[in-house]
């Protein structure tokens, strides 16, 4: 589940961004490093727009619309819908306002995407560490860098030595047994991860990398399970339906998968891989869904 695991590795840099213990200028000493690392990570971090509410039940209420021909069935058919959108809606004046996320961009490799200058940001990293050697935050900003660029055996010195120490390191987990299940090492994959888990059973990204390793070995009814268990911690996701996919693959259950990725397009409807997948998918069961997506055309 290689590309599966790799979802995970992108919820780190929210962490990071938001785990530092923000002060003044006449803070102690003792939060310099937090301080430093928050100044140098908020120089490369973009906010990130935020989603209009209720965006998907005002599409279903849309689509509906225009599927519906007459009116007397629009008001039978699209009832549920509309009553959907109005309870979102409801909700949404009783909450408070969403704060717009703060996201640091590490496609250090993608050219199709906008990233910051890794290579930058590494040295600025690298600095801080030797100044604050035993600073937590900075060891794990430094070993995600250092993996993003390729440079895994930095990257895991990192996360053995992060690891090494009395805690909860979770995110150093989950990075460290992706690193050995691309070695091969299964069993180390599994005996970091399990270790946390006795640390911090609720943590739903130790779950994730934890079906993972199951997939691999092919024991996909103990993925499944690992992949429930992550699901009751965390709000509902788009990437459980991926991993689900997934599994469901592996299993030959071509109905059960093809589900999954058309719920994935529900929140994101021009998901490249994703609608691949369900293109893919067709070949096996009637898994085809009208899309916007543009034909891949070579430039």
């Amino acid at each position: 589940m290689n590309n599966n695991s790799l979802v995970i590795i992108s919820a780190f840099v929210a962490t990071l961004l938001s785990s530092g213990c923000a002060t003044n200028s006449n803070s102690s000493q003792v939060y310099a490093p937090n301080e430093q690392l928050d100044e140098v990570l908020f120089r490369y971090a973009k906010v990130a727009p935020i989603k209009p509410p209720c965006e998907l039940e005002q599409r279903e209420v849309s689509v509906c619309n225009l599927k519906s021909t007459h009116v007397a069935e629009r008001n039978n058919v699209c009832g549920i819908q509309r009553k959907t959108l109005k309870s979102c809606q409801q909700n949404v004046q009783l909450s408070q306002a969403p704060e717009p996320a703060l996201v640091l961009n590490l496609n250090c490799h993608d050219r199709a995407k906008p990233v910051v200058d890794c290579y930058r940001l590494a040295s600025e990293l690298n600095g801080l560490h030797i100044k604050y050697p035993n600073s937590k935050r900075i060891m794990m900003a430094a070993a995600l860098l250092e993996f993003e660029l390729g440079n895994t055996a930095s990257s895991q010195q990192l996360l053995d030595s992060l690891l090494s120490k009395r805690g909860a390191y979770p995110e150093a987990a989950i990075l460290r047994s992706r690193i050995a299940m691309e070695e091969g090492n299964l069993t180390l994959a599994r005996s970091v991860i399990n270790k946390q888990l006795n640390i911090t059973p609720d943590h739903p990204y130790l779950y994730e990398m934890q079906a993972s390793y199951y997939y691999m070995e092919g024991k996909y009814t103990d993925a499944l399970q690992s992949v429930k268990i992550a699901e009751r911690f965390m709000k509902p996701n788009w990437r459980i339906a991926h991993h689900r996919g997934i599994i469901y693959e592996a299993q030959e259950q071509w109905y059960k998968a093809c589900k999954e990725y058309k719920q994935i397009l529900k929140e994101q409807p021009n998901n490249r891989v994703i609608n691949a997948k369900i293109r893919l998918l067709d070949e096996h069961v009637d898994c085809y869904v009208n899309s916007n997506y543009p034909v891949f055309t070579q430039l």
